[in-house]
């Protein structure tokens, strides 16, 4: 069966091929990178990344790079959103919290770890820039 080009997760959530958005999502970032070095931003668990996920051959190195602030925060940041997004009860923000625990377990296996509880957006942004810049050629 093959499956027509997607846009976005509303087109595959409820689907019998939900997992395909992620590999998917690569598979396109890549054919637009068109040869050049790419940043992909997404919200991937990088156990997940590597074990449940077709990483296109041309991808040489993969960096993580976590944004993770403190509990407090999460729950701020994701209760200030508008009501549709869904994070209005304890039940939906609880595992949010818990994974973001579980990333700062495992802090010292990502390639770059920002709390970036009390960072401005331009401060997060030179930590990530300063990282990226870094990296060997």
């Amino acid at each position: 069966m093959r499956i027509a080009k997607r846009n976005n997760w509303w087109d595959y959530a409820g689907t019998d091929y939900e997992h395909r958005y992620s590999d998917d999502c690569l598979k396109e970032a890549v054919r637009r990178a068109d040869g050049r070095d790419l940043v992909f931003a997404s919200c991937l668990n990088p156990q997940d990344y590597f074990e449940k996920h077709t990483i296109p051959e041309i991808i040489e190195s993969t960096y993580f790079i976590v944004l993770c602030p403190a509990d407090e925060k999460i729950e701020q940041r994701l209760r200030a959103r508008p009501k549709e997004r869904g994070f209005d009860s304890d039940e939906a923000i609880r595992p949010q919290i818990e994974y973001n625990q579980w990333l700062r377990k495992n802090k010292g296996k990502v390639s770059l770890f920002i709390d970036n509880s009390d960072m401005t957006v331009e401060e997060t942004a030179e930590r990530i820039i300063s990282f990226i810049t870094g990296l060997p050629k």
